[in-house]
């Protein structure tokens, strides 16, 4: 038996060798195991050492036996070479170097690193959001956008790959966007999501003026899409991590612009990867509530009850609309640093208790990154904050004692 402590990192076991048997027997001599017969010839379930079935590879053979010279099944032995487990002897398991080895022997501790998602937050910068009839304790409400936004992306800086697109216009200074046909101009993309980009995205919002034209939603969120022979916006294309649109918007769109916030939005979700939108409803007269509710659960992302959005009608309120959507996309996926032997002989613990595999709420393994996916209660259990100890380990876990 083994003992694994506790770590930072994460641990797989992998085996050491073991000594192997002396192969002995003819064609047709009775045995219990491949130690009763010899190189070339297996021991049958019916208790005979016999000729093998025909092969080109080992993984063509099961059962502890290998390809053998001629080209046939033959026994292995332990620590002897392997394409899949089944090659394998007793409880050994294939390792990557094509290896059997036993799996509670020995130790290798693999890492496993958190997969940042991309948030892009849509922010509405329309006459409205600066208007002083809609000033919220003092201040214009795109003032209040603006500090809000520099705590979320401070707090959450390093595990949140943050981007900034504001809308309507798609220049940083919007005084110039007063001709007929900058009404429903666009917004644009001025941040790419990344990490630690609190500072580029707040520096841009302070020398950002804001636009007395109209909300053109389902445009802004046009510019994401393919359009006009273009392809897709690329900072939200990324399929080795989630996706989100975060929409900060006073209202819903003006009826002079043309299309449908909630099916642009629906357009998003329907991507390959996927586009999650949240959406926050900003101050105390947000109008439009239908419009947003729609876009919310077109998103991916309604709340329970008659408010499918984030309502936020103060500081506090966007405070804490902005810190719950950040909780939320918090990772629950982890990017192993090699590839197990096989994923079967992987589990997972929080704080020492084991953690069921399952693809609606448990965790799963996606062999096509390689990367461990938890879900329901438990990747919410995972973003709380009060899993202070995870391990993922591959090997018997029932013969593992985890101590800290």
């Amino acid at each position: 038996m083994r003992v694994a402590t506790a770590l930072s990192v994460i641990g797989f076991t992998v085996a050491i060798g073991c000594a192997s048997g002396t192969p002995d027997g003819s064609q047709g001599a009775s045995c219990t195991s491949y130690d009763d017969c010899n190189s070339e010839l297996v021991c049958t379930s019916g208790g005979t050492c016999e000729v093998g079935a025909s092969c080109t590879g080992h993984s063509e053979c099961d059962n502890g036996t290998i390809c053998g010279s001629a080209g046939t099944c033959v026994a292995n032995r332990p620590d002897g070479p392997c394409a899949v487990r089944d090659n394998c002897v007793g409880d050994q398991t294939c390792n990557s170097d094509n290896t059997c080895v036993d799996k509670t022997c020995g130790g290798e501790l693999f890492k496993a690193t958190e997969v940042p998602p991309n948030v892009l937050i849509v922010l509405d910068r329309s006459g409205s959001m600066i208007n002083p009839d809609n000033n919220i304790g003092g201040q214009t409400r795109w003032a209040i956008a603006h500090d809000a936004i520099d705590k979320v992306l401070t707090n959450f800086e390093t595990s949140i790959r943050f981007g900034l697109m504001v809308f309507p216009y798609d220049q940083q200074d919007c005084t110039k966007a007063t001709r007929p046909h900058d009404l429903c101009h666009p917004g644009a993309v001025f941040e790419d999501p990344q990490l630690e980009n609190q500072e580029r995205v707040t520096t841009f919002l302070g020398g950002t003026t804001t636009c007395n034209i109209c909300t053109p939603i389902a445009g802004s969120l046009n510019e994401l899409l393919p359009n006009m022979g273009n392809p897709a916006y690329p900072g939200l294309s990324d399929t080795s991590r989630s996706n989100y649109v975060l929409l900060i918007s006073d209202g819903e769109q003006c009826l002079s612009c043309d299309g449908d916030p909630a099916e642009k939005v629906q357009n998003l979700r329907e991507r390959s990867p996927e586009i999650k939108t949240f959406v926050v409803g900003f101050g105390e007269d947000v109008r439009g509530s239908d419009q947003l509710n729609a876009m919310a659960e077109n998103g991916g992302t309604a709340r329970p009850g008659d408010t499918k959005y984030y309502q936020a009608e103060s500081a506090e309120d966007l405070d804490a609309a902005l810190e719950a959507i950040s909780g939320a996309v918090l990772s629950c996926d982890y990017e192993l640093s090699k590839v197990p032997p096989d994923s079967n002989e992987l589990s997972v613990y929080f704080n020492n208790v084991q953690v069921a595999r399952s693809a609606s709420n448990g965790w799963e393994y996606n062999a096509d990154n390689n990367h461990v996916v938890f879900s329901g209660s438990v990747c919410t259990e995972l973003q709380s904050g009060r899993v202070t100890d995870l391990k993922i380990i591959f090997g018997c876990p029932d013969d593992i004692i985890i101590v800290d």
